[in-house]
C-alpha cells in the first residue's frame, strides 16, 4: 500500500472520493479510530437509515463532538440532509 497524504480542517466536514479499491475506507479508518463509523454495507445499518433517516440522530450520542462518518453514503443520499439538520440543530 503507498502512504497517503491528504489535508483536512478538524473543524470542516468533508467528503472524500475516488475509484473504487484505493484505500478510502481504510484511510478513514486509521485516521478517526475512534470516530463514529458508518459503513452504508452492513445490511442492518443501511435498511435502518433508508427506511427512516431521521434514525441517525438516535445513533449519535447527545453532545458527541468527534467525527461521524459514512461509507457508501452515495446509497441513502436523503441522508445528507438529515446530517445537516442535525448540525444545525444541535449547534444551539
Amino acid at each position: 500500500m503507498f502512504p497517503r497524504t491528504l489535508t483536512y480542517y478538524n473543524n470542516k466536514g468533508f467528503f472524500l472520493f475516488g475509484p473504487r479499491g484505493v484505500g478510502k475506507t481504510g484511510w478513514l479508518q486509521r485516521t478517526f479510530p475512534s470516530d463514529l463509523y458508518f459503513d452504508l454495507l452492513e445490511a442492518l445499518t443501511y435498511s435502518q437509515l433508508l427506511a427512516d433517516p431521521t434514525r441517525l440522530g438516535e445513533r449519535i450520542p447527545h453532545g458527541y463532538s468527534g467525527w461521524v462518518l459514512f461509507d457508501e453514503v452515495q446509497w441513502i443520499p436523503e441522508l445528507l440532509n438529515e446530517v445537516r439538520r442535525l448540525i444545525e440543530s444541535r449547534k444551539r
